[in-house]
């Protein structure tokens, strides 16, 4: 391991040069060493990028792990005794494992004077500064690191963390040690938020859409992510005004977040094609499916997923409408003329959880999902009041036709027979009064939702207010139960799909309702109809 060259570091400091940090913080250079440095190309951009944000990768072995090792190691941060900073996978074997996070980390620090223990996973280096590796099992966990302050932030595979979990972890992304505050990630090609989180890059349907290494800046309103140019400046709220800090540290908070990705492919790991050469091979040799996706980096296919036809560019889109509770938006609220409708399916469990999903039928003949609630471990009572706090946050009836889980109909047992109350009654009780029981054919239901994607225009889920449906459709695959080779995988998390699919079996096909003369064509049909012709009393 080769000596210190001050002369390389010098360049990532942001307000001393590297000798006075040196100074400053009493550091003798002769207990300083250096580690190897990032590769020409992707893993040099990571190395150096001055983003807030920065998440590299897209594809197997492009030098993911090593690079964020290398960048959370910079010899800049390690003679700072007050720096420390935590590496995130989702489980904790996920850093033991052989060849892991722990074992590389152990090939890197040791050369530079870094003091392990097995006990926590953490790392102390010869100025006192340190770091550690953890996990995030469950949601919960991310609590655990409230009150905390963490300069540096890393996640290896960020797809396996939850969207809750990165963006809660984002709040403890602060320093007073003098280390800029940072978040650095790595991923592959995986489904889900990640991939709506850097739309830029990704969405071919994107506008101004955003090169690899290319910095983007985003604010958050509402749990949405909204791009904005890179002088937006946020307007302060009136407890952020009355803080005692600077007038610098105040234009700091009105500051939108830097964020940028870096793709990388095992072609730009020119070390690993030396070493391993045979790693290349393995990769060819996958199913064409997983090949584009670890091989190539391509985030539009998945294997054997339930939904072949979905596509989240096709079938998402950015709402053009706001809830009547956002009043400072410029967007409109949602149109008096559209139809709207709902769908749910019961549940009480985590693993049986409760699905509500509200819906709109435009004058065009799309369906809209607008919105969905997806939770557990909640009474009827607390679950009637959250459909109806949603339903009226956009401006729509009560006594909207919502298509139920058939079981909520089913008596709850007592001592003295099956004549309890049933599930169904508290939500009549709460105003939800077009509560009807759904139509459970599976098999029916579900080419229901595929007639609806196949048909272009005909289907779009809203981007920001669905993310786990949205999440979900992807990953749904087929049942492996002899007899039952066409269904969903009940062991899957298919609750809000079963919403989806009552919901969509309330019409016949996936067009705009006329008023023709002939029979109504479904119950959501007849009751539209009746509401043209004035005698909609129950439904307003």
């Amino acid at each position: 391991m080769q000596g210190l060259n001050l002369q390389s570091t010098t360049k990532h400091s942001s307000v001393l040069s590297f000798e006075g940090k040196v100074k400053q913080w009493g550091t003798k250079v002769s207990d300083l060493r250096e580690l190897p440095g990032p590769q020409v190309g992707p893993q040099t951009q990571f190395y150096e990028s001055e983003a807030d944000i920065v998440i590299y990768g897209g594809a197997a072995g492009g030098g993911k792990s090593f690079g964020l090792l290398i960048d959370f190691a910079k010899p800049e941060f390690l003679i700072n005794p007050r720096y420390g900073f935590v590496i995130f996978r989702r489980t904790s074997p996920e850093i033991t494992n052989e060849g892991g996070l722990w074992d590389a980390s152990q090939a890197l620090y040791r050369d530079i004077g870094g003091r392990p223990r097995m006990g926590d996973h953490s790392w102390t280096f010869p100025s006192g500064a340190g770091g550690r590796f953890s996990h995030l099992v469950n949601e919960d966990d991310k609590y655990k690191w409230q009150g905390t302050e963490l300069a540096r932030i890393g996640f290896d595979e960020l797809p396996h963390f939850s969207e809750g979990q990165f963006f809660y972890l984002l709040s403890r992304n602060r320093s007073t040690s003098g280390v800029k505050p940072q978040v650095r990630a790595t991923c592959n090609p995986e489904p889900g938020w990640v991939k709506r989180f850097l739309s830029p890059w990704l969405d071919r349907s994107f506008p101004n859409p955003a090169k690899s290494g290319e910095i983007r800046h985003f604010i958050r309103e509402e749990g949405l992510v909204v791009w904005v140019a890179d002088d937006y400046r946020r307007t302060l709220s009136a407890a952020e005004m009355a803080l005692e800090i600077t007038d610098e540290q105040k234009e700091e908070l009105r500051l939108p977040k830097s964020v940028t990705f870096i793709r990388s492919t095992i072609f730009d790991n020119q070390e690993l094609l030396k070493k391993d050469p045979g790693y290349l091979s393995n990769l060819k040799s996958l199913p064409a499916v997983e090949q584009s996706r670890l091989l190539h980096g391509d985030w539009d296919v998945f294997e054997g997923s339930f939904f072949d036809e979905w596509s989240e560019t096709l079938h998402t889109k950015t709402p053009e409408f706001r809830p009547r509770t956002l009043r400072d938006s410029p967007l409109p609220t949602l149109p008096d003329h559209w139809e709207y409708f709902g769908g749910m399916d019961w549940g009480y469990s985590e693993k049986s959880a409760f699905a509500f999903g509200l819906l709109a039928m435009d004058e065009l003949g799309c369906t809209h999902v607008i919105e969905e609630i997806y939770t557990n471990k909640k009474t009827n009572e607390d679950l009637a009041v959250e459909v109806c706090s949603l339903l009226s946050k956009w401006g729509v009836p009560l006594k909207i036709p919502i298509a139920c889980d058939g079981s909520m109909w089913s008596p709850t047992r007592t001592q003295s027979g099956y004549n309890g109350e049933k599930d169904i009654e508290a939500f009549w009780r709460a105003g939800l009064s077009g509560c009807a029981p759904a139509d459970k054919d599976r098999q029916a239901g579900w080419s229901q939702v595929r007639r609806f994607l196949h048909i272009e225009g005909a289907f779009k889920v809203w981007k920001g207010y669905c993310p786990k449906l949205i999440d979900r459709f992807p990953e749904m695959k087929y049942s492996e139960t002899r007899g039952k080779e066409n269904d969903m995988d009940t062991d899957g998390d298919d609750h809000l799909h079963d919403m989806l699919r009552y919901a969509l079996m309330m019409r016949t096909r996936p067009a705009v309702i006329t008023d023709e003369i002939g029979p109504p064509t479904s119950y959501i049909d007849h009751v539209l109809r009746e509401k043209r012709a004035g005698k909609a009393n129950t439904y307003k």
